[in-house]
């Protein structure tokens, strides 16, 4: 179904790892939310990262980066959008219900958060979970970042106001 790594190397020891590491700080953290918001926040940054992947190192429309060690998708791939993006995301999305943000404090967050999450690409980088190509940059992807961030803030304050949720009021 999902191909196998032609070479089991650093970029997959780097994926289990930080796979492990997310996991363990995920199972450690207190569980405000309730489970269907938690799948709900789950499920959409595994879909959003999966296809901002797809639209920009797919061959067509782009071809910016390839993942892993294949431009074709591979189980660990799959293992990255499936665990270390959404509980990533669920990170994300557990600081929004906790911490009420003006609108200033709101805006340091998200650039913060993608000032973060540019780090942690760029050591994936160095680890070549990616590989950049045709002139894609870090930096080109921290300007993603704070597009998807701000978008995703959005979403999951839906997510809350649909599923009724307020951590303040636990």
């Amino acid at each position: 179904m999902f191909k196998a790594p032609s070479n089991f190397d650093h970029n997959e020891w780097f994926i289990l790892v930080s796979m492990l590491l997310l996991l363990i700080a995920f199972i450690k953290m207190p569980k405000s939310m309730p489970k269907d918001l938690t799948l709900s926040i789950f499920l959409f940054f595994a879909v959003i990262d999966l296809n901002a992947d797809v639209l920009m190192a797919a061959s067509y429309p782009f071809d910016f980066y390839t993942i892993t060690d294949s431009p074709k998708l591979e189980i660990f791939d799959v293992l990255v959008y499936i665990v270390n993006y959404s509980i990533y995301g669920y990170f994300f999305a557990w600081i929004l219900s906790k911490w009420k943000m003006g609108a200033g404090v709101f805006g340091l967050f998200i650039i913060c958060w993608s000032g973060l999450t540019t780090l942690i690409e760029w050591t994936s980088v160095k680890f070549r979970v990616f590989t950049y190509i045709n002139g894609w940059t870090t930096a080109y992807s921290s300007l993603c970042y704070l597009f998807i961030f701000f978008f995703s803030a959005a979403v999951i304050k839906s997510l809350f106001y649909i599923w009724d949720y307020d951590a303040r009021a636990d």
